[in-house]
């Protein structure tokens, strides 16, 4: 294994710095806030993941530097065990566990031509090393130099033949809410309406909001939000919110650095739909959300939404509410942003690396074909309902057994 500073790549123009020591990373916090320019890559973040997830084993950060010692770039990465994904969609298959770098997104800083060929060389090094077998990239953009390089970079037998794609859906804010409102659809007014009159004459004065900005009620917070996540299906698929060291220290952060904002909705005292997100400059980030599935025909996660978007409206804080990756309705009727965003692997040029790639190929290539048919015949929605059906009816059983 690199010692805790190695150069491990270096033409000569060029040398790349890996950092893989907690202790060397806390050294480069100035130069890392420098840099930064995305908020998943927030170093206080970056440390406390490798704090809480058992699976990561060291961080391994890449700086690019010139021959006088001057950084121009760095490549934000960590080795962990993962294991490799299946399928598409839920539910999915997996790998046997693999050793990987994983590139976190927005992980990349100033990255021209030479500096992304150059951090690219050095994953590379570190994969043909046997440091890991596998590189994964997360959540890039489809246009950006990176991904470019990526897939050209590897050979026939490391590059990824079946990288995921991801809308990545945002919204603008002008400077009304009712301009706001305006501005959607005609069925997406009318929705809102409706329900939000169902719900107000079912629940009336019982209806109780609040919004979360300090740490001081991180508990209640996480208390009451864990109330309602136990009972999604997203809790049967072990994605949105899960109360852990993890969310526990991320809420936190963005509570200390001024940028929490997390709603809960509340029947009574029973708390009935969540959304929270955070502040990075002028974008409001959406984080996890939820709602108890017994009060699917009030639509208590679009009431909340609105309140969501009212508040930001007003307050001028953001001029964009970016929902991150992945497609749903409710990111079709409110967005008017969309892009494309990519995540792929390069496997080390060796035969564990190579076994590992012709495999996942192969097996995605059936399950592919697989979608294909169910798609072609229109059963695909009836079966990503039912299955979250089923994943919510467990989820519920499992909270009510505790």
């Amino acid at each position: 294994m690199a010692c805790a500073s190695t150069v491990i790549f270096n033409n000569g123009s060029f040398s790349v710095r890996v950092i893989d020591s907690i202790e060397d990373v806390v050294g480069l916090r100035d130069l890392w806030r420098e840099f930064v320019c995305h908020p998943e890559a927030d170093i206080d973040l970056f440390l406390g993941l490798l704090g809480s997830r058992d699976e990561i084993l060291r961080p391994h950060v890449m700086v690019l530097e010139t021959s006088d010692g001057t950084p121009l770039s760095m490549l934000l990465g960590r080795i962990e065990k993962r294991r490799l994904d299946l399928g598409f969609g839920h539910p999915r298959l997996s790998l046997p566990p693999v050793r990987c770098l994983t590139v976190i997104g927005g992980g990349l800083f100033r990255g021209s031509e030479d500096s992304i060929s150059a951090l690219l060389e050095s994953v590379i090094t570190c994969l043909r090393s046997r440091q890991a077998d596998v590189a994964y990239f997360h959540r890039l953009d489809t246009e950006s130099n990176l991904y470019r390089h990526i897939t050209k970079a590897g050979g026939p037998f490391g590059r990824d033949y079946w990288p995921a794609f991801n809308d990545h859906w945002k919204v603008s804010l002008p400077n009304s809410y009712a301009t706001f409102i305006q501005r959607r659809s005609a069925n997406t007014r009318r929705n809102i309406k409706r329900y939000a009159k169902r719900f107000c004459e079912a629940f009336g004065d019982q209806i109780g909001l609040r919004y979360f900005t300090d740490s001081a009620s991180i508990e209640l917070l996480l208390k009451d939000t864990e109330a309602i996540a136990q009972k999604t299906y997203h809790r049967g698929m072990q994605v949105g919110f899960i109360n852990d060291e993890e969310t526990r220290h991320r809420m936190t952060l963005y509570a200390k650095q001024g940028r929490l904002r997390a709603y809960l909705l509340y029947v009574g005292e029973r708390p009935v739909a969540f959304w929270n997100g955070f502040f990075h400059e002028r974008t409001f980030y959406t984080w996890t959300t939820g709602y108890d599935p017994e009060y699917h025909d009030f639509r208590p996660g679009l009431f909340l939404l609105q309140k969501l978007f009212e508040d930001l409206c007003n307050e001028r804080r953001a001029d964009t509410v970016d929902f991150g990756p992945g497609d749903a309705q409710y990111k079709r009727d409110w967005c008017d942003q969309n892009e494309l965003e990519v995540s792929a692997y390069l496997f080390a040029p060796n035969l564990r690396g190579t076994l590992f790639n012709i495999l996942r190929t192969t097996l995605l290539g059936c399950s592919s074909a697989a979608r294909w048919a169910v798609t072609k015949t229109g059963i695909l929605k009836a079966i990503k309902k039912s299955w979250r059906s089923h994943l919510s009816q467990q989820a519920r059983q499992k909270s009510s057994d505790v």
